[in-house]
């Protein structure tokens, strides 16, 4: 299994954005062919869950596909790096409580 995830950089907020399914991917632990833009190349990078492509270049696509294909033990490291980024940090728990957080020193609560 792996997820795909090449939004295009046609908009500012394409480029900067990170899109649900990079989230949803992480979340059922699997591993990424991931857009190289700055917001998801970001979180790929640090927790090393995928595979970095340019969106635009059909032949990078086919190539990252392809190699993540032949390589089922880089797939199976990759799951596992983001079960554990999912159980331990890209969740909504821990997002809730960094946002709480955030609330708290804003309204001085």
């Amino acid at each position: 299994d792996l997820a795909a995830c090449l939004i295009q950089p046609t908009t500012l907020n394409h480029r900067l954005s990170t899109p649900n399914k990079l989230f949803e991917a992480i979340a059922a632990g699997v591993p990424l062919l991931a857009a190289d833009l700055p917001a998801i190349a970001e979180i790929v990078r640090r927790w090393e869950v995928g595979w970095l492509v340019d969106p635009t270049d059909i032949d990078a696509i086919r190539h990252g596909l392809r190699s993540l294909i032949d390589q089922p033990e880089l797939r199976a490291a990759m799951a596992e790096r983001a079960r554990i980024a999912a159980a331990t940090e890209l969740n909504w728990a821990h997002e809730f409580a960094a946002l709480a957080d955030l609330y708290d020193r804003v309204g001085g609560s």
